[in-house]
């Protein structure tokens, strides 16, 4: 897909970070880099880089994760065919250090609509925000539906309930595709042993 933008959010890393991207945006155009001043935490960084999208459509990617299977090209075009708020797809969860996967969240292909969509955020469905292609329009209203108080927080517990809950608030249409779309990156540390 040719007509998108790649949006990083730096929340003040003290590492190279900067120096990877530019070198990344110097080869490719669509690549936006925004710096936080101070470390917000993820919420506020993930907000900020909606914020600043242009887009019809959004989608979250956490820095260690994966997308699958040409899934913004698939995603984008049923959402869009549809005029769907929100399009959810699979997820798979594992380690691609030791080549593991645990666990496939499952659905049934199909689209919700008014008063369902709202029950949805309690029944069987991920609150996450990364596996999910969102209308832009929709996201932003989620972030106003919450308050501007949000925008400020460094740390919210649950963070994606906190933005998913204005989120499903301010949606109509929710689809459903039987799709892997997603690989959520779990890396596990060992504890040492006590001597």
């Amino acid at each position: 897909m040719k007509e998108i933008e790649i949006i990083f959010v730096d929340d003040a890393s003290i590492d190279n970070s900067f120096f990877y991207v530019e070198n990344l945006m110097e080869k490719d155009k669509r690549i936006i880099y925004l710096k936080n001043k101070k470390n917000r935490g993820q919420f506020y960084s993930r907000n900020k880089g909606i914020l600043h999208s242009r887009g019809e459509y959004v989608i979250i990617i956490d820095p260690d994760d994966l997308l699958l299977n040409n899934i913004l090209k698939k995603a984008y075009n049923i959402a869009d065919y549809f005029n769907l708020d929100i399009l959810q797809y699979y997820v798979v969860r594992g380690s691609y250090f030791n080549n593991k996967i645990w666990k496939r969240n499952k659905y049934k292909s199909g689209i919700l609509y008014s008063k369902e969509v709202k029950k949805i955020f309690y029944f069987s469905v991920t609150r996450t925000l990364w596996d999910k292609l969102i209308k832009r329009e929709i996201f932003i209203k989620g972030i106003n539906y919450m308050g501007k108080s949000f925008l400020r927080e460094k740390y919210i517990v649950h963070s994606d309930d906190t933005i998913f809950w204005g989120i499903i608030n301010s949606a109509n249409t929710y689809g459903f595709l039987e799709q892997i779309g997603y690989f959520y990156n779990i890396t596990i540390i060992k504890p040492k042993k006590m001597k």
